[in-house]
């Protein structure tokens, strides 16, 4: 009887034993994390961008103001007045010959034939020129006409339309036009003859005045 009790007893204290131990294990609290924080840094660090070319300047717009002044040389203001060559476009220079006409010469460096003139200024016809032999005929220069279907030379006269001599600059300063009232100066290229056209169209009418040496 005593044996019965005590083994019961004894199964009791084993039974309370594995509850205790039961509880044990599935109410015990999970172990804390670490408590050791990883500091976050203050500030992202800098991204650095690449680097890019300098951008050039943007051209202007604006177009460049045409020079109004004239040159010291190469042009008819500086040219006129003094002794001066009058080449034609074929490179050939405008000189008097010995019987009166006005002839092309190839080199006024070579030829008998003097080449050079001097365009004076007529004060009472503003824009014209009497353009003068430099080589002088009994003391005296002859003048360059240009008269309806003929270039010749004739005794410088201010008076005398065909001899005044309009001098028309075109596209470069030292290129100009010789006109008259009877029309323009220029190279037949038939033939390489002077002769007057009624207008300054034709390649043959530019002519480019060239400073003596």
């Amino acid at each position: 009887m005593h044996t019965t009790r005590r083994a019961a007893l004894t199964l009791a204290f084993l039974g309370a034993g594995a509850t205790l131990a039961g509880c044990t294990s599935e109410d015990s609290p999970t172990p804390a994390a670490s408590s050791t924080t990883v500091e976050q840094p203050t500030s992202s660090p800098e991204v650095t961008s690449p680097t890019t070319e300098p951008e050039a300047p943007a051209p202007s717009s604006e177009a460049p103001e045409p020079t109004t002044e004239p040159s010291d040389d190469g042009t008819p203001g500086a040219i006129l007045g003094s002794e001066m060559q009058v080449e034609t476009f074929a490179g050939t220079y405008l000189a008097p010959s010995v019987e009166g006409a006005v002839v092309t010469v190839d080199d006024p460096a070579s030829s008998e034939l003097s080449a050079s003139w001097i365009a004076s200024a007529v004060p009472d016809h503003p824009g014209a020129y009497l353009f003068e032999t430099v080589a002088l005929t009994d003391g005296e220069p002859s003048c360059l006409a240009l008269a309806e279907g003929a270039v010749a030379l004739a005794p410088c006269d201010p008076d005398e339309p065909a001899l005044l001599i309009e001098v028309t600059p075109l596209d470069s300063p030292d290129r100009v036009a010789l006109s008259s009232a009877a029309g323009h100066l220029g190279l037949d290229t038939a033939d390489d003859s002077l002769r007057i056209f009624d207008s300054g169209d034709q390649p043959g009418s530019v002519f480019t005045l060239v400073a003596a040496d």
